[in-house]
């Protein structure tokens, strides 16, 4: 479908949809397995198989030679695509046959290494959002932004590196409750707030909501 309308679409929206079309269907295949690592008691014969298997070499990791980078990085889920696979790459040692404990190390690593550019930049950038909730990734911080150029992404890193130390002051929202009512943060000081994001087309947070 892309290609018939290309003609028409242009050669950058062409390339900005066949990133986002690649990058939907690995990423997915790529979540999809990566949940059954996680929860399968036999995970590293499961990941030896994956790894080995032809769907997984299938995966053609040159694509990013055939379309412009900066397209790449325009693409909504080609880079979380690419992220996601150089995690794949990094959960087994080959070498010992084990799987790694950590693998952030490996991961950043990676991505300084084997990429460029602004998809290095966006790697970089996501990398930060993927690993957040892990303690050992503000040590990669002021790595990073050596390699961050790009005002947006270095922005964003930025902004993870202020709301990630501890200590940092929380966004001064001001929301409104179920009866119309403007809650402010400075309103609940001293008090525990807890923040849960939802949407109404979430099953589950519907769900949550209403046992709230």
């Amino acid at each position: 479908v892309v290609k018939k309308y290309a003609p028409k679409m242009g050669k950058k929206m062409t390339d900005i949809m066949i990133a986002n079309c690649y990058g939907n269907k690995y990423y997915t295949l790529l979540r999809g397995n990566s949940i059954k690592v996680t929860r399968s008691s036999g995970s590293k014969k499961f990941l030896k198989a994956f790894l080995d298997s032809e769907v997984y070499k299938g995966i053609d990791k040159d694509l990013n030679h055939k379309i412009d980078e900066k397209h790449l990085v325009a693409s909504s889920v080609y880079c979380n695509f690419l992220l996601e696979k150089i995690i794949f790459n990094n959960l087994l040692d080959r070498q010992k046959d084990v799987l790694r404990p950590s693998i952030i190390d490996h991961v950043f690593y990676s991505i300084t290494q084997d990429y460029k550019g602004q998809v290095r930049e966006k790697l970089l950038t996501l990398f930060f959002f993927r690993f957040k909730a892990n303690k050992g990734v503000l040590g990669y911080l002021d790595n990073a932004l050596m390699y961050v150029k790009n005002k947006e992404f270095k922005d964003i890193v930025i902004q993870i590196k202020n709301i990630t130390t501890k200590g940092s002051a929380f966004f001064p929202f001001e929301l409104q409750d179920t009866k119309g009512n403007i809650v402010k943060l400075s309103d609940l000081k001293d008090k525990i707030v807890i923040l849960d994001f939802w949407y109404t087309g979430c099953k589950w947070c519907k769900v949550q909501y209403k046992g709230m």
